[in-house]
């Protein structure tokens, strides 16, 4: 799947689409909304859920390192790692 077919998905598919093939990577919160990060091959795609009733409010992909920015002081590389 290409980021592009992600993003021109409804909301909904999009949705399962990362409850099928994600990897969680993150969290972060904003005032109104919890934003989990997830990895999916190719790109990454955030979730945005409602703090009024945990609704999905937003699915998109993206693939830009600008993006990440926010989550780099919550993602621990030694999280990410396995022991051998």
């Amino acid at each position: 799947m290409t980021l592009e077919d992600f993003n021109t998905d409804a909301l909904d598919q999009r949705a399962k689409l990362v409850d099928r093939f994600r990897c969680y990577l993150s969290t972060r919160k904003e005032i109104s909304y919890s934003i989990r990060l997830f990895h999916m091959g190719e790109f990454f795609a955030e979730v945005w859920l409602s703090h009024k009733n945990s609704k999905v409010v937003l699915v998109h992909g993206f693939d830009s390192k600008a993006l990440l920015t926010p989550y780099l002081k919550l993602i621990q590389l030694t999280d990410l790692m396995s022991e051998d």
